[in-house]
C-alpha cells in the first residue's frame, strides 16, 4: 500500500499569501480596527507552518501589536492582540497531526481562540477602567458628542429608534436656539448611551462566543484543507491496483459527537437558569452558555443546509456556502432549528441509516 499527500495548487497558496499582505496592510493603517481584523489572522498563517513562507506568518502575527503601538494604545492592550494569532499558531506547531485530526482537535483552536480573546478582554477592561459594555459606551458617546456634527449625527440615531427625541425639540437660531441646542444634545447624548449599554450589554458575550467558533472551527478546517488529500494505492494483484482518494473532512460534515448531546442539553438548561438571576456576573455566565448552544447548532444548522443542497452536485459547495453564510447573518434561527432538527432526524444519513461519505 502507497499513500502520496496531494497538495492544494500553487494559486491556492498565492491567494493566501495576497491575502495576509493585504489583511496586513489594512490593520496597520488602521488600528482601532485591529482586534476584529486580528481573528483573521490564524486562518491565515496556520497554513503556511511547515512551508518556505513560514517566516511571514510569524512576523504577521506581531503586526496587530506593531500597529497598536505606534498609533498610541496601552502597551498592555497592544500585547494581548499579539495572543489571537500566536496562541492558535503555537498550536499549529506543536500539536501531533494525530491529536490535531477530528473533533478534539478543533476544540484546541476553539480553546486557544477563546482564551486568547478571554485576555484581550480583561486587558482592554483593565485599560479602560470599566466593564466593556460600559467604556465602550462612553467612549462612543464622547466621541459622538465632540464631533462638528453631532447634532445631525443624533438626529440619524433618532430617526433609526436608537435615541429618544426630547419632548419639544425644535431646530431655532439665536443665542436662546443654542442654549436649548445643547441641553437637547444632552439629552439625546444620554438616551444614546443608555441604549449602547443595553445592546452591549446584551450582545458582547454572544459576540465572544461567536468569534471564538468561528475563528477556531475554519482554522482548523484550513489547516487539514491545506495539509492535502491523501491519495492511498492498494495493491490487490500484481496486475490489479485500487485507488483511494482520502480527502479530509469540510465545514459540511461538522457533526455534534453524540457524547456532547448531553452537555448541551446542561448548558441550555444553566443558561436559564441563570439568566433569571439578579446578579450581573450570573447573568453574563449565562449569556455565554446561552451563546455557546445556539451556536453550536446554528453552525450544525449551516453545515446540514450547505451538504443537502450540494450532495449531488459537489462542484457546488462554493455557492451553497456562499448561500448558507448569507442565511447566518440574516435568518440564525432557521439554521438553529434545522442543527436541532439533524440530532434526531440525521439529514446527512443514507437510506441505510449509514453517514454518507465526504
Amino acid at each position: 500500500m502507497q499513500q502520496v499527500v496531494l497538495k492544494p495548487g500553487r494559486a491556492e497558496w498565492k491567494a493566501l499569501s495576497i491575502g495576509l499582505i493585504v489583511l496586513c496592510a489594512v490593520m496597520m493603517l488602521l488600528p482601532p480596527l485591529c482586534v476584529v481584523l486580528a481573528l483573521a489572522l490564524p486562518l491565515l498563517i496556520c497554513p503556511l507552518v511547515g512551508q518556505k513562507q513560514e517566516p511571514a506568518a510569524y512576523i504577521a502575527a506581531c503586526v496587530p501589536t506593531a500597529s497598536s503601538l505606534l498609533a498610541g494604545y496601552d502597551p498592555l492592550y497592544a500585547v494581548s492582540l499579539l495572543l489571537i494569532p500566536a496562541l492558535p499558531l503555537l498550536l499549529r506547531k506543536t500539536l501531533p497531526a494525530q491529536k490535531s485530526a477530528g473533533m478534539d482537535g478543533m476544540l484546541w483552536y476553539v480553546g486557544a481562540v477563546a482564551l486568547a480573546l478571554t485576555a484581550v478582554v480583561c486587558s482592554a477592561t483593565y485599560v479602560l477602567g470599566g466593564p466593556l459594555w460600559k467604556s465602550i459606551s462612553a467612549l462612543t458617546v464622547d466621541f459622538i458628542g465632540q464631533h462638528k456634527r453631532a447634532e445631525q449625527i443624533l438626529l440619524q440615531a433618532a430617526s433609526s429608534g436608537l435615541v429618544r427625541m426630547p419632548e419639544g425639540y425644535q431646530q431655532s437660531d439665536g443665542l436662546l436656539g443654542l442654549a436649548m441646542g445643547a441641553a437637547h444634545k444632552q439629552q439625546m447624548l444620554m438616551s444614546l448611551r443608555l441604549t449602547l449599554e443595553t445592546m452591549l450589554y446584551s450582545q458582547l458575550a454572544g459576540m465572544f462566543v461567536q468569534a471564538c467558533l468561528l475563528v477556531g472551527v475554519f482554522t482548523h478546517l484550513r489547516v487539514l484543507r491545506f495539509r492535502g488529500a491523501v491519495l492511498v494505492v492498494q495493491t490487490i494483484t500484481p496486475s490489479e491496483r485500487k485507488t483511494t482518494v482520502a480527502v479530509p473532512p469540510g465545514f459540511r460534515l461538522l457533526t455534534l459527537p453524540p457524547r456532547t448531546r448531553q452537555l448541551m442539553a446542561v448548558l441550555a438548561v444553566a443558561a436559564l437558569m441563570l439568566l433569571g438571576t439578579p446578579g450581573t456576573y450570573a447573568q453574563t455566565v449565562g449569556q455565554l452558555c446561552f451563546a455557546l448552544v445556539e451556536q453550536v447548532f446554528t453552525l450544525i444548522g449551516a453545515a446540514v443546509m450547505i451538504h443537502v443542497f450540494c450532495r449531488n452536485d459537489p462542484d457546488r459547495k462554493t455557492a451553497c456556502g456562499a448561500l448558507a453564510a448569507l442565511a447566518y447573518v440574516a435568518a440564525p434561527f432557521a439554521l438553529f432549528i434545522i442543527g436541532v432538527m439533524d440530532q434526531f432526524l440525521h439529514f446527512r444519513s443514507n437510506h441505510s441509516g449509514k453517514p454518507e461519505n465526504p
